[in-house]
């Protein structure tokens, strides 16, 4: 299956307390996410020669349910944020959404003290319901292919 997320696919996000990260803000990310890895564009598809991007998490090993990376993060790549945050970390003060003890991204090690500065990818969670399989390909329109 490919296509892209629509905004028929709502997403209920009462049930936790990170920041969501709109599906167009997601979009809008992508040249920075996907850095150098997008400068080979020798292939025959209009949109490029797009990113592979895992929907494993890296931490668990488990297919990803609430996609995201912490607000500074400067990669594309996701953990499940339900998975990974919760278990490990409190919240100190349901207002501030402290964390105790901080939590720290597997993948690029930034420090993060507060589930606000934690973003659920609102595009991404939209592409994982709408496929079963490990992993995608993200295009710069939007568009992705299993």
């Amino acid at each position: 299956m490919a296509g892209t997320a629509s905004d028929s696919d709502k997403i209920d996000y009462d049930d936790h307390p990170f920041t969501v990260l709109s599906v167009e803000d997601s979009i809008l990310r992508l040249p920075f996410y996907m850095g150098e890895e997008i400068a080979d564009e020798s292939t025959d598809d209009p949109r490029g020669s797009g990113v592979e991007l895992s929907l494993m998490d890296v931490t668990t090993g488990d297919r990803v349910t609430y996609p995201g990376r912490g607000n500074r993060c400067e990669h594309l790549e996701i953990v499940d944020l339900m998975n990974s945050v919760r278990p490990a970390q409190t919240l100190v003060d349901a207002e501030t959404l402290e964390l105790s003890p901080p939590w720290k991204c597997p993948r690029c090690e930034q420090v993060y003290n507060c589930c606000s500065d934690l973003e659920v990818d609102e595009w991404l969670q939209r592409i994982i319901q709408q496929t079963t399989d490990t992993s995608v390909r993200l295009y710069l329109d939007g568009s992705w292919a299993d």
